[in-house]
C-alpha cells in the first residue's frame, strides 16, 4: 500500500485490502444525494 495517496471508492471494500494499522486518519463526506450544496 502506498502511503500520502488518496483512495476512492467504497470505504468498506478499500479498507479491508489495507494491512492493520496503516490509517492514521479518514475523511469522508456522508452520502446525501443532493442534500447538501458544497459548492
Amino acid at each position: 500500500m502506498e502511503i500520502n495517496k488518496i483512495y476512492k471508492g467504497d470505504a468498506l471494500t478499500i479498507l479491508k485490502t489495507f494491512p492493520d494499522e496503516f490509517v492514521n486518519c479518514v475523511i469522508t463526506s456522508p452520502p446525501y444525494w443532493a442534500l447538501r450544496d458544497y459548492g
